[in-house]
């Protein structure tokens, strides 16, 4: 379809395949040469508009084709629910590439898109996104190999979960009865500066990505131009909040056999609220390894392993930038971080050029130069650098030792504290602020390189 047995160009001036209102449609085959060759069209490739499943398991099924080379999406789905675009079956996946987009998820005038699969493709140099969900609601992308995209390896954009959802279970598990999943994904070498890059949340809220790691639902995201993951928000209805990041690998994959440095930041979160980053592995990041820029308040940081980052820059392990009442680490053993090996500094908390200085910002129970085998491995600067902040409370059971620099460095700012005696005070838990009373623990500073803690103007 626009294509001969020659792979000639022929391609027609408008879609390739269009299923309009057509229930159990399948495009292309399991079986191997029985699949489309859908090349080379001026608009999209495979269209699936206000198909919706009913008595069938799917709407349209989109599988075993090779689409490439098509003006617009490689596939679009507009509207309707439940339609797949690969599949979990053997040769079930597509081959698409350099199309204008890879796989497109999209409303209709008629209806939200919701429950579809996109599951098994190989979705390679698209022009922009490899595969983007726009206003698009419980819709799973699993198990695709997304590279060398223009832009986003996958892209959501403007999805909001969250409407007229508050309960407790959602809260606690990251998870919205219309919460969009990214899980089991390969992205690298996808993006072109460091807000896009491999998988973006745009102006969204209530989605997971990756999940639990005990499951490995977590996403491979390594050798990207931009940064790894980024949650990217805004004023009003451009608000980014409740997001969920768990369990994947940044810079490289999860049995360790590839390392990638993704060339912005591991994870980046800004101008954003109210997110969770869980239980992640972050390395060989060239910029920091988890950034939170300009993020408004309480983005919650624990359970993650940052390590090795910045390997030619000077950036750091974890960076907060401006914004309030952020968290690193908690009271609980099992949610600090463990920070070492980074080229530069373990942690930092800085001001905002545009925000101000960062208030309030917690760090409990973090090692800061010890790796998650208790083995010495420091960062290159200091521990913990807080610069021209307000309130910062490293008032927790942190371990910060065998750091180039020094243990912790105070540099102008107010009202920092390091350790404490008090046993009341508030914990970020489960996007939700409670005041606990806890039992006094102070930090170990020992064995690095310069003084345990600097206090300078």
């Amino acid at each position: 379809i626009g294509t001969d047995r020659e792979a000639a160009d022929l391609g027609n001036l408008g879609d390739g395949i269009q299923i309009e209102d057509s229930i159990g449609t399948v495009v292309g085959s399991v079986a191997l040469a029985l699949g489309n060759a859908i090349s080379n069209n001026g608009g999209n490739g495979v269209v699936v508009k206000d198909v919706s499943a009913s008595l069938l398991p799917y709407g349209a099924s989109i599988i075993g084709n090779e689409i490439q080379s098509n003006g617009q999406a490689g596939v679009l789905v507009q509207g309707g629910r439940n339609n797949l675009i690969g599949g979990p079956e053997i040769n079930a996946g597509n081959f698409i590439a350099g199309n204008g987009d890879g796989v497109v998820l999209a409303s209709s005038l008629i209806s939200t898109t919701s429950g579809n699969l996109v599951e098994g493709n190989t979705i390679l140099s698209n022009l922009v996104d490899g595969v983007r969900v726009e206003y698009g609601l419980a819709n799973t992308i699993n198990g695709n190999e997304t590279s060398s995209n223009g832009q986003a390896g996958i892209r959501l954009f403007r999805v909001d979960a969250t409407a007229g959802e508050d309960c407790d279970r959602c809260q606690q598990t990251g998870r919205y009865n219309t919460t969009n999943i990214v899980t089991r994904n390969l992205v690298e070498k996808n993006g072109d500066n460091p807000l896009n890059g491999g998988i973006v949340l745009e102006f969204s809220s209530g989605q997971m990505i990756g999940g639990d790691p005990n499951e490995g639902l977590g996403n491979e995201v390594f050798g990207n131009l931009g940064s790894g993951i980024v949650v990217l928000g805004g004023q009003g209805a451009d608000v980014s909040r409740l997001n969920t990041i768990r369990g994947n690998f940044l810079g490289g994959t999860a049995d360790g056999s590839t390392t990638s440095a993704n060339f912005g930041d591991g994870i980046r979160v800004q101008a954003a609220i109210t997110n969770l980053i869980t239980e992640n592995s972050v390395t060989a990041s060239e910029g920091s390894g988890i950034a939170i820029e300009n993020a408004l308040a309480t983005s919650l940081i624990r359970g993650n392993v940052v390590k090795t980052n910045t390997v030619t820059g000077s950036e750091v392990g974890i960076r907060v930038t401006g914004g309030s009442r952020h968290q690193i680490g908690t009271t609980l053993a099992s949610e600090g971080n463990a920070v070492y090996g980074n080229r530069s500094d373990g942690i930092v908390v800085e001001r905002s050029s545009g925000l101000g200085p960062a208030v309030s910002v917690v760090v409990r129970n973090n090692q800061i130069g010890i790796d998650t085998n208790n083995l010495a491995e420091g960062n290159g600067g200091y521990g913990l650098r807080i610069t021209d902040s307000v309130g910062t409370m490293v008032d927790y059971a942190n371990v910060i030792r065998n750091n180039d620099a020094g243990g912790v460095l105070i540099e102008g700012g107010s009202d920092t504290t390091v350790g404490t005696t008090q046993t009341s005070r508030y914990e970020f838990r489960y996007y939700r602020t409670l005041d606990l009373a806890i039992p006094f623990r102070g930090n170990t500073v020992s064995g690095n390189e310069g003084d345990g803690v600097t206090i300078q103007n």
